[in-house]
């Protein structure tokens, strides 16, 4: 059985959020190394203005360090254009982070913030970002998809 949306009278029906997924480089920095890992993450977004959005992310890594590194990070936080609008500019992102994993040897966990500066091109993006935690540093660089 297939049901459309507009038959059943929901004609101004929009999704409460529009979901993504990225993947991309983490360079990460412990007190025990550095380190490059592959990411790939899933996003859930949800428009606030014409401008900008709250999101919602998790991702996981996995690399090269002293020893092999994997990761789970997750985000909280708030995109906002400076050029442009949500599907076509330039926006700045902020957010709250959390990370687990075995970093440089260590089961690590740690909190903290991130800052970036995105692309955003109907459902394409390009994002360069630095996060602060309690227990690293990382440099990341990703590209996404939204539906």
């Amino acid at each position: 059985m297939r049901v459309n949306h507009s038959q059943l009278g929901w004609n101004n029906f929009y999704p409460s959020a529009n979901l993504g997924y990225g993947a991309g480089l983490r360079h990460v920095t412990t007190d025990r190394g550095s380190g490059m890992a592959a990411t790939v993450s899933g996003t859930a977004e949800r428009l606030m203005s014409d401008k900008g959005a709250v999101f919602g992310t998790v991702g996981i890594s996995a690399g090269t360090g002293t020893h092999m590194d994997l990761g789970l990070q997750a985000g909280l936080g708030y995109k906002h254009a400076v050029i442009g609008d949500y599907n076509r500019g330039i926006y700045l992102s902020g957010a709250a982070t959390g990370n687990a994993g075995y970093l440089h040897g260590e089961a690590s966990a740690g909190v903290g913030l991130k800052a970036a500066v995105g692309a955003q091109y109907k459902n394409l993006t390009l994002e360069l970002g630095q996060e602060w935690s309690s227990n690293s540093r990382a440099q990341t660089l990703s590209i996404g998809f939204r539906f």
